[in-house]
């Protein structure tokens, strides 16, 4: 853990706010996140103690009567010290208690219960710590929450794969009713999880509790649409994945698969590339699946260095009228300026009149302006800019498999599944011969997706199949499972009905 010069620093009158870094992100999230969603929480645990940071943010709750960190290795909360006064409250404050212990040993011997805990140990390629991610150790700590308890369970993007994530979300999935994923950093994901049927909604209002405004006051304030927009993907879009007997198991004591490939994966550089799609991607295969409709923001700064954020106050800022001035933000100035640039050279061929030289590199001038524009969001669409390219296509006489193509994209934006599906047979074909006007990715999601929503299974499995041969996704990718395992849940579901 680190934390900038920033968190030391004493507040002035002018003092400019700066976004967080990717670890400092985490370490406001993690917390903050978990409480959000037990926003009276009176008693709390968490489990790894690292800078400390997540304790004294918790402890910035004037609800929370005692907050427990447990930390096996004395030495780490020792560490911590060099945070301070960053982390004081969880030092100073009385209601804060530190532990030394192991985790499953100090639930054991408690007979009380939790209104929030919050498990952030260290990677599980460190002896003994792949324990904390079990089955088993998820069946014991869901018996220490109160009925509207929150867990809050800390896990990494890199130096993993997907299908070891997998392991422990399926975990989680066996021993708890209701989770939410969020992204904390782009490498970093936060499972919160409870008894109930439905996770509660969270309380964003936690992030302005005086004491956490305080500690934030350095860095841009972090909004509920930026919170919203970090949500990566819930248990009902996840179900048909983790209930599929063919897909990967449950990490458990008994089968450890995380404690025995996770060191494999991490000297291998490896990373869970299908969960970072989800986030950095242009399409959200999740969210189409659930059909959840992220809309465009009009802040073009962007508050956290996470994809869908950045994406998403980028389209903001290209949606801002040329010769606007856009305020200073977190956007990095070089895509901004290529991304602009990419737009100017679109607007200006198509004001020019006349038909390009070559339709396929227009179009992929078109695609990348579209996602420049579009990604981040989900079930929306820029509707003047797709007709104004559709509008040249057509005046121009582009290819019908060109203006056909613009149209599909357009469906599979808006969830617009029978156009989708009706333009899906062509686009299909024109990939299979050799030609083809949308990445192969997108075309199989989209053209899945389509076939199922209007019924069509037969198809939908022949488009998942013909078109893996030219997916750059792999069989082990999370979007591609996550798309299969949908497919087949839908048409086994449909076969029951009929």
């Amino acid at each position: 853990a680190s934390l900038s010069p920033r968190w030391f620093e004493a507040p002035s009158e002018g003092t400019v706010r700066v976004p967080f870094d990717g670890d400092e992100s985490t370490q406001v999230l993690l917390p903050m996140i978990t409480l959000a969603h037990a926003p009276n929480a009176k008693q709390g645990a968490v489990i790894g103690n690292g800078s400390g940071m997540s304790s004294h943010l918790l402890l910035g709750s004037p609800t929370l009567q005692k907050l427990v960190t447990i930390d096996i290795e004395p030495e780490m909360i020792n560490g911590s010290h060099l945070f301070y006064p960053a982390n004081k409250r969880v030092f100073d404050d009385p209601r804060a208690q530190y532990v030394h212990d192991d985790a499953k040993s100090y639930f054991a011997s408690q007979n009380r219960k939790f209104d929030l805990i919050l498990s952030e140990p260290s990677n599980p390629w460190v002896s003994g710590v792949s324990g904390l991610f079990t089955d088993e150790f998820y069946q014991r700590v869901r018996t220490f929450l109160t009925p509207d308890g929150v867990f809050g369970q800390w896990l990494h993007l890199y130096e993993i794969d997907d299908g070891l994530v997998l392991s422990v979300i399926r975990a989680v999935h066996k021993n708890f009713p209701s989770y939410t994923i969020y992204m904390t950093a782009d490498l970093d994901i936060l499972i919160v999880a409870s008894n109930r049927a439905t996770l509660s909604t969270p309380d964003w209002n936690v992030f302005t509790l005086p004491e956490v405004a305080q500690d934030l006051r350095h860095f841009f304030p972090i909004t509920p649409q930026a919170l919203e927009s970090i949500r990566l993907v819930s248990r009902d879009a996840l179900a048909p994945l983790m209930e599929s007997k063919s897909d990967v198991g449950a990490n458990s004591d008994f089968y450890p698969t995380l404690d025995l490939l996770s060191e494999q994966t991490r000297y291998m550089k490896d990373h869970a590339f299908g969960f970072q799609g989800l986030n950095q991607g242009r399409y959200d295969v999740g969210a189409a699946l659930m059909e959840h409709r992220i809309l465009p923001t009009t802040a073009t700064t962007s508050v956290l260095d996470i994809g869908r954020v950045n994406a998403l106050a980028l389209g903001a800022a290209l949606r801002v009228p040329m010769g606007t001035v856009v305020p200073d933000g977190t956007l990095e100035p070089t895509p901004l300026r290529e991304a602009r640039s990419r737009l100017s050279q679109l607007q200006s061929v198509i004001a020019a009149g006349h038909s390009p030289p070559d339709w396929p590199i227009f179009f992929r001038l078109a695609a990348e302006v579209e996602s420049d524009l579009h990604s981040g969001t989900m079930g929306w669409a820029d509707e003047p800019f797709y007709a104004s390219v559709a509008t040249f296509m057509d005046r121009q006489n582009a290819p019908r498999n060109a203006r056909d193509a613009w149209r599909f994209l357009h469906a599979i934006s808006v969830y617009d599944w029978p156009v989708a599906a009706e333009l899906a047979d062509v686009q299909i074909k024109s990939r299979v011969s050799g030609v083809g006007w949308i990445s192969p990715d997108l075309l199989r999601t989209g053209a899945v997706i389509a076939y199922m929503r209007t019924g069509d299974f037969l198809k939908a499995r022949d488009a998942f199949d013909r078109l893996a041969e030219f997916a750059h996704w792999t069989n082990t990718d999370l979007r591609v499972r996550l798309l299969g395992a949908h497919l087949a849940a839908t048409a086994k579901k449909a076969k029951v009905k009929s």
